[in-house]
């Protein structure tokens, strides 16, 4: 696992327990795709609205977003499995429920998000989550 955050000030308003299970559900999933050694890597970044992808710009307001991404070299997604992702009870595993996904987007949207993934078979799976940035507190001087 190699994590990479940035130095910028980056401030999110979210349920804790929410975007650490999304966050848990997407390594697992990451996790499983894998299957020698691999890497998983996750990253955080301020993402300003002119920088963010047209596809992303479209399903969200104006503004400024922290984008987490968790990318991993797994086996990888064909089109099929990836038009079908986020489809309540669709699940690749025999043990699976299929709801991780599912949950996923719906945590992510209640966040007033965006999610974003593609993948390529026999390379990985690159996901990236945009939420929206709080401006911090201004800081009283005393």
């Amino acid at each position: 696992l190699e994590v990479a955050l940035t130095d910028a000030s980056c401030t999110i308003e979210v349920d804790l327990i929410q975007i650490r299970m999304v966050i848990l559900a997407i390594v697992n999933n990451a996790k499983e795709a894998i299957v020698d050694n691999g890497i998983i890597r996750m990253a955080a970044r301020p993402v300003q609205w002119g920088q963010m992808p047209d596809r992303v710009c479209s399903e969200l307001k104006p503004g400024n977003y922290v984008c987490i991404g968790i990318e991993d070299n797994g086996s990888g997604m064909d089109d099929t499995m990836l038009r079908r992702l986020f489809d309540p009870f669709f699940s690749t595993k025999f043990t699976g429920r299929g709801l991780s996904m599912a949950a996923v987007l719906g945590i992510v949207k209640r966040h007033r998000g965006w999610i974003m993934v593609s993948s390529t078979i026999g390379k990985g799976t690159h996901v990236e989550i945009y939420l929206p940035q709080i401006c911090p507190p201004p800081i009283a001087l005393v």
